[in-house]
């Protein structure tokens, strides 16, 4: 079965102030010795990016598009899908990607829109 694509009538870019990313890749797994020093492994070869990403949704009938497609196509926003993403140094690319925990916040921003923020997991090419 192919991927959600998210929707064409949302924005995809992100909000200016979106934030920088941390660090884009998950914590190491350290594993402590009795004699010596600690050993640092990744947890995975797939290198998922996690970015912070806020888009602006301008209208009320943005916000219910957002709100069945996460609810719907995503199953209460836990599957994955695909998107155009602005990767740093990179540009806008399609990515599979998913919502972290299937977990957002939405502020109104006036006029029926609101800002929703999550942290966008995004798979290699």
């Amino acid at each position: 079965m192919p991927l959600p694509i998210w929707p064409s009538g949302l924005e995809h870019r992100p909000v200016a102030d979106s934030g920088g990313v941390d660090s884009p890749y998950p914590e190491a797994i350290v594993t402590e010795f009795e004699d010596g020093p600690p050993r640092q492994r990744r947890q995975s070869y797939t290198g998922v990016r996690k970015l912070p990403y806020m888009v602006r949704l301008r209208s009320r009938a943005e916000v219910a598009q957002f709100d069945a497609f996460v609810t719907d196509s995503l199953g209460e926003g836990t599957g994955h899908f695909r998107m155009q993403v602005m990767l740093p140094g990179v540009g806008c690319v399609d990515r599979r990607c998913y919502i972290d925990g299937g977990r957002w916040t939405s502020r109104p921003n006036g006029g029926g829109g609101h800002t929703v923020s999550f942290t966008l997991c995004v798979f290699p090419s």
